[in-house]
């Protein structure tokens, strides 16, 4: 490459004396059309000045004699270089045309404006290619563009990940090549934007993109590109194995056994938490530690990584602790491919927390033997009754209680809500007495006419009224002889009535309607009630000795809504009952069965099962929805305060049932019995139990 003005001047160039004629001169200019001006030298060949074409067009245009001598026309104010002036002193001098002189001033050769402008672009070229090789270099993609959108530089990392050629690329639209570099938006902007992920043509980079800028106006745009591909999977690769070794300490950590892990030295790398806790030493303190420094400083007795590397085999050893306790110690080598140890896993256990355990075990096995006993005379005790379901306390109390009088024969009073299960209760004092094996009879005293209700209860002789009987009829108490009789509603049972139930209790006796002859029976009574006997007894409406006579052992069942345990375990009890019943397979939503825990459910056990009978039956889809549930329900249900109010619109049959439901509870709750209840509501006592029943 050139350095210097000797390696770029023309050695062969024309000159001319100094007392050369402007014709002849003329003919030169002719014959070197290329040629600016001539130089003028002396007989030394010394540099004068320079004949110029300007000079003699002047001379021309002018009509002046051409037979004048160049030496009063030629220009002495010329630059002159030495054959070493080095090319780049050349390029900064602004002239036309360079004399380049020898050791004794003279002229050796010329260099025109064509020769600095080839070496200008020559110059110009090799710093581009050195500087196209170097962007070549670089392993970031870089994408220069014009403010046209127009690529005017790209390397060779950038054209892989677009899929264009160099070549083709230089010049193009930028959105035709890769739209994706957002380099048109930085041109827009005037901000460089640093940092950004994105993808190109399936290869992920981060881009860092800045404006160009020449003389404060904005000239286009560049981006640097990396290709993040590799090291994206080599994160992924290290997070996993980051997740790996995570999960690999939890794992050691969870375990019950000691485990220590050593490298091929003996160094401590890993510990578990169960060998802090057994050794009595701080993972943070030991490890890094050798093996041998435990055995010097007398923390372990001996260590089974030690020997494993010293015998290349598993190695089992009784390890004794600073702490005093003793250690069953397994060691295990681990080998890479080329059979050397890399790794030393020792597992163990601590031998006296395992004597301790042993006594504690035994200690346990006598309790288990004991629950176990206790476990199966309740289940003897409970027998068949499966229908009684629940998982609240206050249930299992109710049942143990149940079972625990059962055992006795003493009458029994059942207390609590409409519809909470107090004759499932009943059955269960029934079958777990020594009466299970006779009958167990049951009757609602509300639900039958009074005038029918006496020979319903103790029997009628022949005779005794109008249709009777030829021979008569047992009661139901005769009915029930040695076994239970079960009177629901007792509240509801007349006065007249009352005198001869309390006979029974006192005496053991009855006698039939329209008889004289008493007759022995021994029968066990369970009544029941919704109705507060206490109210009853102090308005004259139960008598009072009765009432002391019924409440030996008083149970009282509550009602669902201080029980909400049991609403789930009741709820899929009764989906499976009748999807049995209708050859179905219903299931319900988590938002039906949230309903169903947030309403008070005033009819109880009953009301529930009616209400999930009645979604089985009804609802249009395999799964039983929000949509399926009865409008009390999805109107939040009601209060027993303030005025009744319906909160949506809702079919006039179920609205006109709401406030039947309404209205019969809160008469029972007030008046105490359906009698009461039906008088102030002006129907039927039947009437009242049978929507009461109902519910």
């Amino acid at each position: 490459m050139w350095e210097k003005a000797s390696d770029i001047m023309t050695k062969d160039f024309v000159s001319i004396k100094m007392g050369t004629g402007v014709y002849e001169a003329a003919e030169l200019f002719s014959t070197h059309s290329e040629m600016e001006s001539i130089p003028v030298v002396d007989e030394e060949y010394k540099l004068k000045g320079f004949f110029t074409k300007n000079v003699l067009c002047k001379l021309v245009a002018e009509k002046k004699d051409i037979n004048t001598q160049v030496k009063s026309l030629m220009t002495t104010d010329f630059t002159a270089v030495r054959e070493e002036t080095s090319i780049k002193e050349l390029l900064n001098i602004n002239t036309g045309q360079l004399a380049v002189t020898g050791e004794n001033a003279n002229l050796v050769g010329i260099i025109s404006r064509t020769d600095l402008m080839l070496v200008f672009r020559k110059k110009a070229q090799a710093m581009l290619a050195r500087l196209q090789t170097i962007i070549d270099s670089t392993y970031n993609g870089i994408i220069a563009i014009d403010n046209q959108n127009r690529i005017i530089l790209m390397n060779k990392a950038a054209a892989q990940f677009t899929g264009w050629s160099i070549a083709d690329a230089i010049d193009a639209d930028i959105e035709q090549v890769v739209p994706e570099t957002g380099l048109p938006e930085v041109i827009k902007t005037e901000q460089p934007v640093f940092g950004t992920k994105m993808n190109i043509n399936g290869y992920k980079v981060v881009s860092n993109r800045s404006p160009i800028y020449e003389e404060d106006r904005i000239m286009g745009a560049v981006g640097v590109f990396q290709d993040i591909s590799a090291l994206e999977t080599i994160s992924q690769e290290l997070e996993h194995t980051q997740t790996l070794n995570k999960q690999l300490d939890a794992i050691i950590d969870s375990c019950h056994d000691a485990i220590v892990v050593s490298d091929a030295q003996g160094k401590l790398e890993k510990i578990s938490k169960s060998y802090e806790r057994i050794s009595g030493l701080d993972r943070d303190t030991i490890l890094g530690k050798n093996m041998a420094e435990l055995e010097e400083e007398g923390i372990v007795s001996q260590s089974s990584s030690l020997l494993v590397l010293q015998q290349k085999k598993p190695v089992t050893i009784l390890q004794k602790l600073k702490t005093g306790r003793e250690m069953f110690l397994t060691g295990t080598p681990v080998f890479d491919d080329n059979n050397n140890i890399i790794k030393v896993v020792s597992t163990g256990r601590d031998l006296t927390e395992l004597n301790n355990l042993r006594t504690e075990l035994e200690r346990t096995k006598e309790l288990s033997n004991k629950y176990y006993h206790e476990l199966k005379q309740l289940r003897e005790q409970l027998g068949e009754q499966k229908q009684i379901i629940f998982s609240s306390e206050k249930m299992q109390n109710i049942v143990q209680l149940s079972l625990k009088i059962a055992k006795v024969d003493s009458t029994i009073l059942i207390l609590g809500e409409s519809g909470v299960g107090k004759e499932l209760i009943a059955r269960i004092i029934h079958s777990s007495s020594k009466r299970k094996d006779n009958a167990f009879i049951t009757i609602n005293c509300g639900a039958i006419p009074e005038h029918l209700l006496e020979s319903e209860l103790f029997g009628y002789e022949e005779g005794a009224f109008t249709g009777a009987r030829k021979g008569g009829k047992a009661g139901l108490f005769e009915e029930a002889h040695k076994g239970s009789i079960f009177l629901d509603e007792i509240g509801d049972l007349p006065l007249s009535l009352q005198v001869k139930l309390l006979r029974v209790l006192q005496e053991g006796e009855i006698t039939r309607v329209g008889g004289i002859r008493p007759r022995k029976i021994d029968v066990r009574i369970i009544a029941a009630t919704n109705a507060q006997l206490e109210k009853l007894v102090a308005e004259k409406e139960f008598r009072e000795d009765l009432y002391y006579r019924l409440n030996v052992v008083p149970i009282e069942v509550p009602a669902l809504r201080e029980r909400k345990e049991d609403i789930i375990p009741l709820t899929f009890h009764f989906l499976k009952k009748f999807n049995a019943k209708y050859s179905l397979n219903k299931t319900m939503s988590p938002e039906v069965l949230d309903q169903l825990i947030t309403y008070e459910w005033p009819g109880n056990v009953r009301e529930l099962e009616n209400i999930v009978e009645r979604m089985v039956v009804t609802s249009n889809e395999d799964k039983i929805f929000y949509d399926s549930l009865p409008a009390l329900l999805r109107s939040g249900g009601h209060t027993d305060e303030g005025p009744i109010s319906i909160a949506k619109i809702m079919p006039l049959r179920d609205a006109i049932q709401m406030v039947e439901k309404i209205l019969i509870d809160r008469a029972l709750k007030e008046y105490g019995s359906t009698r009461k209840a039906a008088s102030a509501l002006g129907i039927n006592q039947s009437t009242v139990v049978r929507k009461k029943n109902n519910d």
